[in-house]
């Protein structure tokens, strides 16, 4: 099979053991993935999307599963992530080079512009001259140039895909007015002219821009600063990448987000207990940390099937989130086992949240509609920890929390521990 370099494709069976895996031309069989977490996705749900650590070496990749119709066998296809992004930087630097030469370009001739426009008079001149040949370069170019008078802030001159860019009707409509009624914040703008005052220039810089119709999208910007009789002007190459950030921005949520519950996958919730851990170590604030255990889950999945068993997990994620604040954080960090973290919470209220957690999921009866209706009433073992003086690192609070989850269940599970 034709594969690109960096696409990998693995035929897996049922009992979680690779038949075929072929990756850059080498083909290997036999490696046991059931303790993978990506083979636990797919068999929770076969057809889907994926985004995490492949089978054998590890690398971070976007997964699509299927299973072979018929057959105990599922089939996967990996592409890294740099590939799926290499159009996007492959056009970003594109974009990047034409603007440097168009800017070097623009440089040297926008001083007969900019001569110009220092009276009314030669402003009419200088716009009844439009065939001219910068003016041609000018909007030839895929990118937007846009010349700014920085001691005014005034825009006095843009070029046609400047005015398609930023869904102005012409130049008229856009020359004369203030350059910062496109920018989405204008502390970023006040940041940006300072740099350039600075340095002479701003490469490649990556903020949010705003349309003439108050749209909100993210642009990439390179400016060189002028000097003209002792006027400073900003002449700017300006590309809208707002479709390349939206796809940056969902392969950071496929990243850390559980694929199936939509709550926060292991990773994160470990980076946000660690990060959160460390500024109420050095603040002394209150943080509690909850560990949650849906009770005899191997059992709703061995009687009514995965399927309802994702159905399980979702319902009790809900669960989870409708009981807890905005700033308190919900994740999945196992098949069955959720983590709540409370910050500005001690460990009596920390208390009182897993207990009405437990509450709620012992007192909802789940309606599941498969070829018949499907009742089921769970309830789930809760260990709850605080933030001591005594402990050094996160991990010893979570310690604690198993340790109570731990008790919980042997007091007979559908239990709060602390």
């Amino acid at each position: 099979m034709d594969l690109s370099e960096n696409q990998g494709i693995l035929l897996v069976g049922q009992d979680g053991f690779i038949r075929v895996r072929q990756y850059k031309g080498d083909y290997t069989t036999g490696q046991d993935a059931r303790a993978k977490p990506i083979f636990q996705a797919m068999v929770s749900n076969p057809d889907m999307t994926y985004f995490g650590t492949g089978f054998v070496l590890g690398i971070p990749r976007i997964f699509n599963f299927s299973k072979v119709p018929e057959y105990p066998l599922y089939i996967a296809v990996g592409t890294t992530q740099d590939a799926i992004l290499a159009s996007y930087y492959s056009y970003r630097n594109l974009m990047c080079g034409i603007a440097f030469v168009v800017t070097l370009i623009l440089m040297g001739s926008f001083g007969v512009l900019i001569r110009a426009y220092q009276s009314e008079e030669a402003l009419r001149v200088a716009r009844a001259g439009q065939d001219s040949l910068l003016t041609k370069i000018a909007d030839t170019v895929p990118i937007s140039v846009v010349l700014v008078r920085l001691t005014d802030n005034t825009i006095i001159y843009a070029n046609q895909q400047c005015l398609d860019t930023f869904r102005v009707s012409s130049e008229e409509a856009l020359v004369g007015r203030k350059s910062s009624d496109f920018w989405a914040d204008l502390k970023d703008r006040e940041k940006y002219v300072q740099s350039m005052t600075a340095d002479g220039q701003v490469r490649h810089l990556e903020k949010q821009m705003k349309r003439n119709d108050g749209e909100v999208f993210w642009a990439q910007i390179s400016s060189s600063l002028l000097e003209y009789q002792g006027e400073r002007i900003g002449l700017s190459s300006i590309n809208d990448i707002e479709e390349h950030k939206q796809l940056e921005e969902e392969l950071k949520r496929l990243a850390t987000t559980d694929h199936l519950t939509g709550v926060a996958n292991r990773r994160l919730m470990m980076e946000t207990i660690e990060h959160e851990f460390k500024r109420n170590k050095r603040y002394s604030g209150n943080l509690t940390v909850l560990l949650l255990d849906i009770d005899h889950f191997k059992k709703v999945n061995d009687k009514f099937g995965h399927h309802v068993g994702d159905e399980a997990l979702i319902h009790f994620a809900n669960v989870c989130r409708s009981e807890v604040r905005e700033i308190d954080f919900v994740g999945r960090t196992g098949g069955e086992e959720f983590a709540v973290l409370l910050p500005d919470t001690d460990l009596e209220g920390g208390l009182q949240v897993a207990e009405r957690i437990r509450e709620k999921v012992s007192a909802a009866q789940l309606r599941i509609e498969s070829h018949f209706l499907i009742l089921i009433r769970l309830t789930t073992s809760i260990g709850v920890a605080a933030l001591t003086h005594e402990d050094f690192k996160a991990g010893d609070m979570l310690r604690r929390a198993d340790k109570a989850l731990y008790g919980a269940k042997h007091l007979g599970r559908n239990k709060v521990v602390g």
